[in-house]
């Protein structure tokens, strides 16, 4: 029985950091297009979701500003909402 716990415990999924792909998805929100910046924002939701994304490290904007990368990661969520005219697709990944 310590041998198939000690097995289990070995064989644990590795963990993921997958913070060097959030600029990807950075972009696709930045397109506007309500079918890309949806699934950008539903595959953002899953990696935070499941412990893949952590928002850590900082990121420098074109001003030279440095900011966290959390800080990034929810201001691109934040922007994607253009008002009334958001297709509801979009305010429904936000809200999630």
């Amino acid at each position: 029985m310590k041998n198939i716990e000690a097995r289990e415990g070995s064989e644990a999924a590795p963990q993921v950091n997958a913070d060097k792909y959030f600029y990807t998805f950075k972009q696709a929100c930045e397109t506007q297009t309500p079918s890309i910046v949806g699934t950008s924002l539903d595959c953002l939701q899953k990696l935070i979701a499941h412990g893949a994304l952590k928002g850590e490290g900082t990121v420098t904007d074109g001003d030279g500003n440095e900011t966290s990368l959390m800080d990034d990661i929810v201001n691109t969520i934040c922007e994607c909402y253009l008002g009334p005219t958001t297709d509801a697709d979009v305010m429904l990944q936000i809200l999630k």
